[in-house]
Formats: C-alpha cells, structure tokens, sequence
C-alpha cells in the first residue's frame, strides 16, 4: 500500500508535570506541551485524570464533586480554547461530575475547540469501590469515533486489563486506539 502526506496523522504522547488537586498548573502544563508540539503533531495526548492529578479524590462524594468538572466548567472551556489557538487536537484525562455522579472520563477535543468524544472509563479500578456509593460510576462500552478521516477509540488504564473488554475493543476495528494509563513509578522502578 503507499501512502501519501494526507494519510498521515501525527499523534504526540505527552508525560506533562502534574500536581495533585492544582488544575490551573495541570492546565498550564498541559498548554506549554501543546506549544511545543504546534505545527508538529495533529494531535496531542495526556494521560489518565491529568487534569485534576490521579490521587486528587478522598471518596467522600460531597468533597470530591467539588475537585471534578462538568463539560461546561472553566478548566474544559480553557483547554477548549488552547486546542483552537494551537490550531491542535488535544486528548486528556480527568474526573468529570454528571448531574450526581462522578466518572474517570478522557475528552477528546479538535482543533477547532469542539468536544470529539468523552469516553467515561468502563472498569471499577480507578475508584475505591469499597468506598465508594452509586455517585461514582463506570461507562458500560466502548465507542468508536471519527477525527480527521481517522477511526478512534479509548480505553483507560485496567480497561483493556478487565475480562472480554481486549476483544469488544477490537470487535470496533478503529483505526488508532488510545489507551491512556497513569503511571507514577519512582524512576528507579
């Protein structure tokens, strides 16, 4: 098969500098990453709950809708607006609050600003289940999504770890699956 420039998308892996519980730092990491990919890369992607940090949540509910975000709170609104002014899709985890409810969520957002896809992660591991009530919920399947003439799915951390989700996964043929995992291993490790 031979390929041309336009079939080629350029997708960059980013390992931003996260602080638990800082969203504007977490947001200002996340935008000098994008400036140094512009022009670059057609898309940019974060990892697992990076805009909040992955540890930011102590499982009581009333205190942990305070540290999620909805679609349309400030923090989406300004990474919306970097993706634009970047001219660069951007791809990024974070705990979302529903009406009453709490998900792990990865967004998709294109580089003209508006929300692709937001994935709410299908496996129990990023929660304290035992902790936990019926606010914090899991997404129930994976979806298939287009950018740019390409094919997308997502699927976070223990996802593609749990029983039967590896071949739903596949069962939706995308083209390019992205699987951000949050990992913060001393270097020694």
């Amino acid at each position: 098969m031979i390929y041309s420039e336009d079939d080629v998308m350029k997708i960059a892996l980013a390992s931003a500098p996260v602080k638990t519980g800082d969203i504007e730092f977490n947001i200002e990491s996340m935008i000098a990453a994008m400036g140094d990919v512009r022009g670059k890369a057609d898309v940019i992607v974060f990892g697992e709950s990076v805009l909040q940090g992955f540890d930011s949540l102590c499982w009581e509910y009333e205190q942990d809708r305070l540290v999620a975000v909805s679609l349309t709170d400030a923090p989406i609104q300004k990474m919306r607006e970097a993706a634009r002014d970047n001219g660069l899709a951007v791809s990024f985890g974070f705990i979302e609050r529903g009406e009453d409810v709490l998900y792990s969520s990865q967004i998709f957002i294109g580089a003209d600003g508006g929300i692709v896809n937001v994935f709410h992660r299908v496996s129990i591991g990023w929660e304290e289940y035992t902790q936990t009530d019926d606010h914090y919920r899991e997404g129930d399947h994976f979806e298939r999504f287009e950018y740019s003439g390409k094919t997308f799915a997502v699927g976070l951390c223990g996802d593609l770890w749990t029983d039967g989700r590896p071949e739903e996964m596949t069962a939706l043929n995308a083209g390019i699956v992205l699987w951000p995992v949050w990992c913060d291993y001393a270097a020694e490790e």
